[in-house]
């Protein structure tokens, strides 16, 4: 890509000018920019131009007409909400909390959002995917008017107490579990019940 930089000379007098001088001047107000670079400086103080990179997602914000264009090309979109994050100020995000719909067998998949919520109406089986180091998730999960019985995927290694084989009626718990691989052996859970 090629920024040329157009003079404003003209001859006050109408007087005629050196057609080298002009080729040299026009030639010499040329800039010339490879794809992905802007003209600027990321250099403290003042000095040249610099050209300063600029990945696609720059290119695509740059180009974006408005603010909701702008939060579309960040993968935001028009909502304010990312990866299950929601934009409270500018300094602030809140975690979208998402409910888990009860069946007899529910499936933990790790690489959605961290929290979540669960009402318990009958007893349940739990499952896990998309389990990786890093990830998390906490559960909410609350037990109807009746005692719940649970059970676990084998291998997980319970942190305080042993796994828990129910809830309580009208009672509600936190169940934390940290992956440090993709296995079930590797989930660290934590079981947390109101007194």
């Amino acid at each position: 890509m090629a920024l040329t930089l157009v003079s404003g000379f003209s001859a006050v007098n109408g007087d005629t000018c050196d057609a080298t001088y002009l080729n040299n001047f026009v030639n010499t107000g040329k800039v010339t920019l490879a794809t992905g670079k802007l003209i600027g400086r990321s250099t403290a103080g003042t000095g040249d131009w610099e050209e300063i990179s600029c990945d696609t997602y720059g290119r695509a914000i740059i180009a974006a007409g408005s603010v909701a264009a702008q939060l579309t090309a960040l993968g935001i979109g028009s909502s304010g909400t990312l990866s299950g994050l929601t934009l409270v100020s500018s300094t602030r995000y809140e975690t979208v909390i998402l409910a888990i719909t009860y069946a007899s067998t529910v499936t933990l998949d790790l690489s959605t959002n961290n929290f979540q919520t669960l009402a318990l109406t009958g007893d349940i089986t739990f499952n896990t995917s998309n389990l990786a180091a890093g990830r998390a998730k906490q559960l909410i999960v609350s037990s109807d008017s009746t005692a719940r019985n649970i059970s676990w995927p084998a291998g997980w290694v319970w942190i305080g107490s042993a796994a828990p084989a129910s809830i309580a009626a009208s009672k509600t718990a936190i169940l934390t579990l940290i992956p440090t691989s993709t296995t079930d052996a590797s989930v660290k859970a934590f079981w947390s019940v109101q007194l």
